[in-house]
């Protein structure tokens, strides 16, 4: 496990990123604290990272990438 925390004013982003999923939380100096979702609207994501060289640059850039849970669904569909 690795924790860190980024600092904004006065709230704080903690970072939990584990061997298979990472969450995050926005914490103030009082000490409340709300979990944040992702895009899936969950609070978990799984730790993967789906990186690829297209060969051809869309929108300015040649590389692929995904994370969490449509990096999972891309490295299964890749590796049949």
């Amino acid at each position: 496990m690795f924790l860190f925390l980024l600092c904004f004013s006065k709230k704080y982003i903690s970072v939990d990123i584990g061997s298979q999923y990472t969450k995050c939380a926005i914490s103030s100096l009082d000490g409340n604290a709300e979990i944040m979702v992702n895009k899936e609207n969950k609070v978990l994501t799984p730790s993967a990272i789906y990186i690829k060289n297209r060969g051809k640059k869309v929108d300015g850039c040649d590389i692929e990438y995904m994370i969490g849970d449509l990096a999972l669904k891309k490295l299964k569909k890749e590796r049949k």
